[in-house]
């Protein structure tokens, strides 16, 4: 059963000065999948300087709960590297959704999915 969600829930593109709240996100998102057994990303592929590329595509959003970061997701239009021979505008991709643990349990990843099926 999902906790109460309450609140705004917006979706911000991250800028340049957000890498590193987005990268504390994720590295959050990922000790804790390590915790029980599940090592999806590595810390250095979550550093604030491996986002750079995600923020400067414009693909690297802020998920914000009463105006306060909690998650993230990147969207894209193209994703060359999983699906290399998709054209473009046939697909959208979403990697890399992750939540703070203080807000799990809220129905927030259902949302996210539901905002990127909408903006695709």
């Amino acid at each position: 059963m999902d906790k109460a969600l309450l609140g705004e829930i917006e979706f911000i593109q991250a800028r340049s000065d957000d890498a590193n709240i987005a990268s504390s996100i994720m590295q959050e998102a990922a000790a804790w999948l390590e915790g029980t057994g599940q090592t999806l990303w590595f810390p250095e592929e979550l550093a604030p300087d491996r986002l750079k590329a995600s923020i400067d595509a414009g693909e690297l959003y802020l998920v914000m709960l009463d105006r306060l970061p909690v998650g993230t997701v990147i969207f894209q239009l193209t994703d060359t590297l999983y699906w290399p021979d998709m054209s473009e505008g046939d697909a959208a991709y979403i990697h890399k959704i992750t939540l703070i643990r203080s807000v799990a349990g809220m129905g927030l990843g259902r949302k996210i999915i539901a905002w990127a099926r909408e903006k695709a």
